[in-house]
């Protein structure tokens, strides 16, 4: 088992993402892509192709809600990590960048009446709008845990991807800035409970809770490999107790020891962004080193680091001279030698976003 010393002692030595050059950037193939959430919104993003071919380890890049996805280097980081044996899936939110269209009104505001009780105003128009501004879904604080589903939607379209043979989604690394860290954490407790494979013979049925029946197949969850937060926050509409009884439900006792998370922070960030941020979700959230005597062990990889030097917070992390990006490769280099006997999945048969039914996990509940 790697510790994480090993990826800080080959921090010492010269990055080869420090002293790239911006031809090799250049090489990084990128493909558009679209996909539907499970609500209708036709989410927009971008695929940077592993230079290392089409059965890399995949990442998953979440900005910050209500915030212009196009802030920040999360390109520079998106080809950096390409460059270095990862494929990368970059995508706007509902509401964000260009993730504006609904594809079924009908079934956007009528099916799935949270929409609706968030949006009432836009809801109760005719015809149903069609179109969606980060105005919209960030007016009220509430509707923020719906974002989960734009995340699941982005896995399935990964897993599809999977079976195509473009990505491998037995390994999907998430880096994500400020609240990220709270969507991102609900997102993972409900890949406990999805199937990784849903089987074409009678025996399967997926419901709205995400309840993955005893069917001889391993849980999505495992297929987290690890999970990157800049300046992790935890986002209002979800109270503290909340955020730690993620990880200690029935199905997802195993998160936190298989789900390994760095978390890292400016050194000189003095707002709820920073090191206090950072210790609430390693030493409370997920108890990464509990007290003699308890009965979890610690863990090897979750853990804070500073970038030094830097008040910046979020995607503001990224570029520059920080060394926020080998930070990033080196954590995630060792992971995936830690994953080294992992094998990957080939066909995931997945065809339809399932439903992040945030009530069962305790958000929208006020």
């Amino acid at each position: 088992m790697f510790r994480l010393r090993t990826w800080l002692v080959a921090l010492l030595a010269i990055s080869p993402t420090a002293t790239m050059a911006a031809e090799e950037l250049a090489k990084v193939e990128t493909k558009d892509v679209s996909f539907d959430s499970v609500d209708s919104v036709e989410l927009q993003g971008t695929l940077y192709k592993s230079v290392k071919g089409g059965i890399s380890p995949v990442v998953l890049l979440l900005h910050s809600f209500g915030k212009d996805p196009n802030q920040g280097d999360w390109k520079g980081l998106a080809m950096t990590l390409a460059r270095n044996g990862f494929s990368v899936l970059r995508f706007d939110y509902r509401g964000h960048g260009k993730s504006t269209s609904i594809g079924n009104p009908k079934l956007f505001w009528g099916d799935f009446p949270v929409n609706a009780k968030y949006m009432p105003g836009l809801a109760s128009k005719t015809p149903l709008p069609k179109k969606l501004s980060i105005q919209d879904v960030s007016a009220k604080p509430g509707y923020y845990p719906m974002i989960a589903n734009d995340i699941m939607a982005a896995r399935v379209a990964l897993d599809k991807m999977n079976d195509a043979g473009d990505v491998n989604t037995s390994s999907v690394y998430l880096i994500g800035a400020t609240d990220a860290a709270t969507v991102g954490l609900l997102y993972m407790t409900a890949e406990w409970a999805r199937p990784q494979v849903v089987q074409q013979a009678a025996g399967w049925s997926l419901v709205g809770s995400l309840t993955r029946l005893a069917n001889n197949t391993d849980s999505a969850g495992k297929d987290i490999a690890g999970a990157i937060w800049l300046s992790a926050e935890r986002h209002p509409s979800i109270s503290h107790d909340l955020l730690k009884s993620w990880v200690t439900l029935d199905s997802t006792r195993e998160l936190r020891d298989k789900n390994p998370m760095l978390y890292l922070y400016g050194a000189k960030d003095t707002a709820k962004t920073g090191i206090g941020s950072a210790k609430l979700f390693v030493n409370d959230v997920l108890q990464a080193k509990p007290p003699k005597g308890a009965k979890i062990a610690a863990l090897n990889f979750t853990e804070y680091k500073e970038i030094a030097d830097t008040g910046n917070v979020g995607v503001n992390l990224l570029g520059g001279k920080l060394g926020t990006e080998d930070m990033i490769v080196k954590y995630l280099e060792t992971l995936e030698k830690d994953r080294k006997n992992v094998v990957r999945t080939p066909n995931r048969n997945w065809t339809k976003a399932p439903y992040v039914l945030a009530d069962l996990y305790g958000a929208f509940a006020k």
